[in-house]
């Protein structure tokens, strides 16, 4: 029997708290926060199988929001993988960013922490698709930060969760990101829900508005515009 790979790559939930209420998480709501031993023990476990087969560990803090457990979890595991343990391993941050702040962004930059955006699109989409916890829109929380992502992250991925309900607006979205500097779009749809017939007939004309700005772009001379995610 062949040996199961080793595990040295992880998302690591460090909360099934948040401060939105997507109608479409898929994560139940809880004040659960991990500790700050338990992330550490799941730091020297990857970098101990990483050592063995001679790869890079990783970490990926996700949630819930991760950023509710950034003084608690984020700064001190960083600052001991970075610090103490001093060899190279990836880390990274999936979040909403609405409560990102300038000083969080410059510790992410100074530390190598890279971040992947949770946000579905402009005004409109964002603020029916990600309310806050009182059933406000929470683009207003992102406004101010939306260009300022893109500008300390070149590389950040805009990354969308995709329902019936809003998905006439994908490439308007589309086109909002590259607009403020995005050249990574990632969507998923959302599996949990049905897609009838006329929400997939939506999202195919909305991939064929897409591809023939892709074509006009490149006639242009431009080039890809916009890195999209394969999906079906």
């Amino acid at each position: 029997m062949s040996q199961l790979p080793l595990i040295t790559s992880v998302f690591l939930n460090v909360t099934d708290s948040c401060n939105l209420r997507c109608p479409y998480c898929f994560v139940e709501q809880k004040p659960n926060y991990m500790s700050y031993q338990t992330a550490k023990d799941t730091a020297d476990f990857l970098i101990r199988n990483a050592e063995k087969d001679g790869s890079i560990p990783a970490i990926n803090f996700f949630g819930g929001e991760p950023t509710l457990c950034w003084d608690s979890i984020i700064v001190p595991l960083t600052n001991y993988i970075r610090q103490e343990y001093g060899k190279p391993f990836e880390l990274s941050m999936t979040s909403n960013c609405t409560l990102l702040t300038e000083e969080h962004i410059k510790f992410l930059q100074e530390n190598d922490v890279g971040l992947l955006f949770s946000i579905d699109g402009d005004k409109n989409t964002q603020n029916i698709n990600r309310p806050k916890q009182n059933g406000r829109g929470s683009f207003p929380l992102l406004e101010d930060k939306i260009d300022l992502i893109s500008k300390s992250f070149p590389n950040v991925c805009f990354r969308s969760t995709l329902i019936p309900k809003t998905c006439q607006n994908l490439f308007h979205n589309i086109h909002f990101a590259h607009r403020h500097g995005y050249k990574h779009y990632l969507v998923v749809p959302n599996v949990f829900e049905e897609w009838d017939e006329e929400a997939r007939a939506t999202v195919q004309k909305e991939m064929r508005r897409f591809s023939d700005w892709v074509i006009q772009s490149f006639r242009k001379g431009k080039g890809m515009p916009i890195r999209f995610s394969d999906f079906e």
